[in-house]
């Protein structure tokens, strides 16, 4: 009976470590995971599972190494799995034919740009409502 309570206090004690360390962690990797990728849908995402893949490998964690740097690398290797996962799902189609081209693209977020065809009618018009 004692050795239960001696292996349960070790596991609450071991839990609060990883409560303790995650919190203090968790704006860097955040920020980490959202350096790596452009959207925050798929930052929140990865994000998301690599704590939970912390909490799953925790018993693997040596104490008094470094947990950010850990947490870091886990949480690049589910950024790379990931974009290895859209890379699968999007096939990129030639106009020529229906075979998939030798190209893949990676699916990120569209960037709105000016057209530079807008530009000749936009400025005369904003030149003229500014001089008034």
């Amino acid at each position: 009976m004692l050795e239960e309570g001696g292996v349960a206090g070790d596991r609450n004690a071991r839990t609060e470590q990883f409560v303790r360390e995650l919190s203090a962690n968790t704006r860097r990797i955040y920020a980490h995971v959202l350096s790596l990728l452009p959207n925050w849908a798929d930052a929140d995402e990865v994000f998301q599972k690599t704590c939970i893949l912390l909490w799953q490998k925790f018993d693997e964690y040596e104490p008094g190494t470094n947990f950010r740097a850990w947490a870091f690398r886990v949480a690049y290797y589910k950024v790379l799995q990931l974009r290895q996962q859209r890379q699968k799902n999007v096939l990129a189609f030639s106009s020529s034919s229906s075979r998939p081209s030798t190209r893949t693209r990676w699916p990120g977020p569209r960037r709105s740009t000016p057209d530079s065809r807008l530009w000749p009618t936009v400025l005369p018009n904003f030149a003229l409502a500014t001089a008034t």
